[in-house]
């Protein structure tokens, strides 16, 4: 589906999560399955079509459209043969300010929270652009954002008024990339308390802080930031969760910011009992060219 290039856009791939009664119709959501069914937010249907991605399968009909939209998860049962798993887009209108909070989603294939950059921004009339308009950006419900179906990316870009992201539930994504950078982007802290699981994190902005208090795996992370971050700090936070690649691949934990800056993999060998950052790693830091021996044993 095209997009105006003038349009603000908050694109997520949805598939329902598990809810205990069904009141939602086929008839109130959108229909345009072969067209990338989309679900236009703005600032007074949100509860509306987060219900729709209960209706997380489509079933092949025998009449015009020739498929419907059906609910099945664990209170429903599984979903017969002649259904597939179905994932939304999700767009925010242009006229969308402040705060956005979408309750209710809590499994999704990716969720792409974009303003609108310029389609031709090298040529000699590039189209304007325009940043995401959202400050304050809230998914109190989402738990899982997987590549079931999906690239399993949560991505924030365009985005340089935003000044709060807040994921408490969030427990597993394959990559998050949020680009908060811009003319006079607002500091900001990231949390993720509970995620667990991730490919991935690159972060661009005015970051002060990143919490990854229940992190257990994580292939690599990469900040930029003019904000006050504690890279060192961080690194020793994070790094004993990362594989253990050697000093070829010395690249899993990459920071700077105006306060600290380093480059630093994990040399640690796993215990025989297992393997995490609850199981007690003891892990060995490399900054820029230098050997530090850290423990970790949290």
């Amino acid at each position: 589906m095209r997009v105006s290039s003038y349009s603000y856009v908050v694109i997520a791939a949805i598939a329902g999560g598990a809810v205990a009664q069904d009141t939602t119709t086929e008839s109130s959501c959108p229909k345009q399955f072969y067209n990338q069914d989309a679900l236009l937010f703005n600032s007074t249907n949100i509860a509306s079509l987060a219900d729709c991605t209960k209706l997380n399968y489509a079933c092949r009909t025998t009449a015009a459209p020739f498929y419907e939209m059906r609910r099945y998860d664990s209170t429903t049962g599984p979903a017969p043969n002649n259904c597939t798993e179905f994932l939304r887009n999700v767009f925010v209108q242009k006229g969308v300010n402040g705060s956005l909070s979408i309750p209710g989603v809590v499994t999704i294939s990716q969720a792409a929270f974009r303003g609108q950059w310029s389609i031709n921004r090298l040529s000699d009339n590039p189209t304007p652009e325009y940043p995401l308009n959202v400050t304050d950006l809230e998914l109190p419900d989402l738990v899982n954002i997987t590549t079931s179906g999906g690239s399993g990316i949560f991505a924030i870009e365009y985005a340089d008024k935003i000044k709060s992201v807040k994921v408490p539930k969030l427990e597993q994504a394959s990559k998050i990339n949020f680009n908060l950078s811009g003319v006079s982007p607002p500091a900001i802290s990231l949390s993720f308390p509970s995620l667990r699981r991730v490919n991935s994190i690159f972060l661009i902005g005015n970051i002060d802080a990143v919490d990854l208090p229940a992190l257990d795996y994580m292939r690599q992370i990469n900040i930029t930031s003019i904000g006050n971050l504690d890279c060192v700090g961080l690194a020793a936070q994070v790094v004993s969760s990362t594989p253990t690649y050697g000093i070829r691949n010395n690249d899993s934990v990459i920071c700077f910011s105006k306060k600290s800056n380093i480059t630093t993999y994990n040399m640690s060998q796993p215990k025989k009992t297992g393997i995490g950052r609850k199981l007690g790693v003891s892990g060995a830091l490399v900054v820029l060219g230098f050997v530090g021996c850290l423990g970790f044993a949290l």
